[in-house]
């Protein structure tokens, strides 16, 4: 891994630090699906905004790889029931169907349904 520092960009774009992470190419043959293959490594590039004293280089790409798990069972419910076809004019009105949706897929499909919080 390697911590590219901090990436200056114009107007109130807060300073992005930039990361790069290199593993082993898989076997020849096999599809790289996530980074860009340059001879016999893989690369991934990540931006964030959060401090360097506070966080490692680790801990960011912890906090990636934490994100993107919980995204697998997000994509299997739009897999399956397709909720981001637009169905009303308003935002009010295309958020209850966003909700509708998470609930029906959570009561027919998931033995470990999440839960909806109301406040």
């Amino acid at each position: 891994m390697f911590d590219g520092g901090w990436l200056q960009l114009d107007g109130e774009v807060p300073h992005t630090r930039v990361i790069v992470a290199r593993h082993p190419a898989p076997a020849a043959g096999k599809r790289v699906s996530v980074g860009k293959c340059i001879g016999a490594w893989v690369y991934e590039v990540f931006i964030t905004t959060l401090p360097i004293d506070g966080f490692l280089v680790e801990d960011v790409l912890d906090l990636y790889h934490g994100r993107g798990a919980f995204e697998a069972v997000l994509a299997d419910e739009d897999v399956e029931e397709d909720p981001d076809r637009w169905c009303s004019y308003t935002e009010c009105g295309q958020e209850l169907w966003q909700i509708a949706c998470q609930w029906v897929w959570n009561r027919l499909c998931c033995k470990n349904a999440r839960g909806n919080r109301w406040v």
